[in-house]
């Protein structure tokens, strides 16, 4: 929801859902969604360390969203407790 943007609540959701599971992530969002992009690229940047694989506009069908975009997306581990 727009009011509640860049107040850390989408950070510390995320890093919660980080804390209880550990391993191997991706995240997949919208390429035109500007908003979203930048959330997850600094929140995972951020987690990781910049330690992560970003595939822009992601090829495989499964990346396809309806409009006919092709996601982008964000791999990486989730070892660490903070």
């Amino acid at each position: 929801m727009y009011k509640y943007r860049r107040c850390g609540i989408g950070n510390r959701a995320f890093y919660e859902v980080l804390d209880t599971h550990k391993g191997k992530w991706q995240v997949l969002y919208h390429p035109n969604n500007i908003a979203s992009a930048s959330f997850w690229e600094r929140a995972i940047d951020e987690r990781t360390n910049s330690k992560y694989e970003q595939i822009k506009s992601h090829t495989h069908e499964d990346y396809r969203y309806e409009d006919g975009s092709f996601g982008n997306v964000m791999y990486f581990e989730n070892n660490q407790h903070i």
